[in-house]
């Protein structure tokens, strides 16, 4: 959750199935998939439109993986570090 809010200003994303956005449980999907409950509750949807670009798709990735480690308390936060003109 803490995630997600600190990213909600710069990318949408979302922790559950579209059709059950304010509901806290594991898609039928991730189910059918067998993803395990413990791995599943900390699942993120992205979705991506006609006009994505691979750059945006590549900084949103960027801006997960950066956030995480700095919550994680893992390294100093330079790994994948992003630009405003992009990713590194």
């Amino acid at each position: 959750a803490e995630l997600l809010e600190t990213l909600s200003e710069r990318l949408a994303a979302s922790a559950g199935a579209a059709c059950h956005a304010n509901a806290a449980s594991v898609s039928a999907v991730l189910r059918a998939l067998r993803v395990p409950p413990e791995f599943a509750v900390g699942t993120l949807r992205l979705s991506t439109g006609r006009h994505t670009t691979l750059e945006e798709v590549a900084l949103a990735a960027d801006l997960i993986a950066e956030e995480a480690r700095r919550q994680w308390g893992q390294g100093d936060g330079a790994a994948g570090k992003v630009s405003d003109s992009g990713p590194s």
